[in-house]
C-alpha cells in the first residue's frame, strides 16, 4: 500500500537548481543575501534552470532546490516561441517571489571566464568569506572560434585560486 508521506517525498525531488547573473548581480545577491524578482512580461518571478550547463551569464549559482522548496513555492514554467506547429518550449522553475537569506540555499557558484567583468571579480574575495565550504567552479568555451567546435574547461578551485584563474584567464 502507498503512504502518502512517500508520494510526498517523491513529487518533491527538485534536485539542484541554477540561477544565471552578471557580476553586479552576483555581487548584490550576496551581500544583500537576498534573490529579488525580476519583472518580465510573465510577471514577478526568479527563474531557475534544471540545466547544469545552461550558462548564459557570467555566473551562474547552484540552488538546493529541494531545500528551497521546503520554504518557497517552486512552480515549472514554459515559454512558448514559434507557431502553434513549431513551438518549442523552454522549461524554467520559477519562484514569485524573492527570496530571502539565499545564503542557506547556495551550493556553489560557476564563473564564466569568458563573460567575466572587471570590477566584480576584485569583490568577491571578500565577500566569499561569508560563504565558507562554498563550491567555486570557473570555465568558459575554450579554443576554437566555430561554436560547434568549442571545448569547455570546468575547473572546481579554492576560492582564492579561482579568483586568481578569473583574475588572468579572462577573455
Amino acid at each position: 500500500m502507498i503512504k502518502l508521506i512517500d508520494l510526498i517525498r517523491e513529487a518533491k525531488n527538485i534536485g539542484s537548481l541554477y540561477h544565471s547573473t552578471n557580476g553586479e548581480g552576483l555581487i548584490s545577491i550576496l551581500t544583500s543575501n537576498n534573490l529579488k524578482t525580476s519583472n518580465s512580461s510573465f510577471g514577478n518571478q526568479v527563474s531557475f534552470t534544471r540545466d547544469k550547463d545552461y550558462r548564459p551569464g557570467a555566473y551562474t549559482i547552484e540552488v538546493d532546490g529541494n531545500k528551497l522548496s521546503n520554504s518557497y513555492k517552486v512552480d515549472p514554467f514554459v515559454y512558448r516561441m514559434g507557431s502553434a506547429e513549431g513551438t518549442r518550449g523552454e522549461a524554467e522553475e520559477v519562484v514569485k517571489q524573492d527570496i530571502t537569506d539565499i545564503k542557506k540555499y547556495i551550493t556553489g557558484i560557476y564563473a564564466n571566464v569568458e563573460l567575466v567583468e572587471d570590477r566584480p571579480y576584485k569583490e568577491l574575495e571578500s565577500i566569499l568569506k561569508l560563504y565558507p565550504g562554498l563550491k567555486f567552479t570557473v570555465g568558459g568555451n575554450i579554443g576554437h572560434v566555430n561554436h560547434a567546435e568549442r571545448s569547455e574547461v570546468v575547473r572546481e578551485l579554492p576560492k582564492q585560486e579561482a579568483l586568481t584563474y578569473i583574475k588572468y584567464n579572462r577573455y
